[in-house]
């Protein structure tokens, strides 16, 4: 059960800051959106009460998405995640 926890915050970290290139520019591409796939499945899977996250997460993506304007907005929970 710690594990679960344990494993579940740290997709949260990986999900609640934007991912960059050694060149410095933002993570864009299959393999990164992969990448992204699976932290927030494994994010979800290991969350100790998941219907409150998944009712909580719907509330704020809900908020966040009208935002979204370009194709360089991203959501200010989980910045991994753009338009």
């Amino acid at each position: 059960m710690i594990l679960m926890h344990f494993s579940a915050e740290i997709c949260k970290g990986f999900l609640s800051r934007q991912w960059h290139t050694l060149n410095g520019l933002p993570e864009f591409g299959a393999v990164y959106n992969h990448q992204i796939e699976s932290l927030v499945k494994t994010y979800f899977t290991n969350v100790t009460d998941v219907f409150s996250v998944v009712e909580t997460t719907a509330k704020w993506v809900e908020n966040e998405v009208p935002i979204l304007q370009n194709k360089d907005s991203c959501l200010h929970t989980f910045p991994t995640i753009t338009k």
